[in-house]
């Protein structure tokens, strides 16, 4: 999805131009690298749930993981 939207910048006339300041190459392959490392961590994600002793459901492992990263995002939030 996130490839697809960025097509519209390859259909210039002049491939030679990056729009502001862009680099395709770098993009291209920061997209690639972001699909695979979110599906490793869907089949990771996917194995915790189903061998977990505990038997969690899915939504109680949801939950557990956003409030395991809300002290992450609050840093950054007192970072900016």
């Amino acid at each position: 999805g996130v490839l697809l939207f960025s097509e519209p910048i390859w259909n210039t006339s002049d491939i030679s131009v990056n729009p502001e300041g862009g680099n395709i190459a770098l993009g291209t392959a920061s997209v690639l690298i972001e699909v695979t490392l979110s599906g490793f961590a869907s089949i990771y994600f996917e194995k915790v749930i189903k061998t977990d002793p505990e038997q969690l459901g899915i939504w109680e492992r949801n939950y557990q993981l956003a409030f395991g990263s809300m002290p992450v995002y609050v840093l950054f939030m007192l970072y900016e």
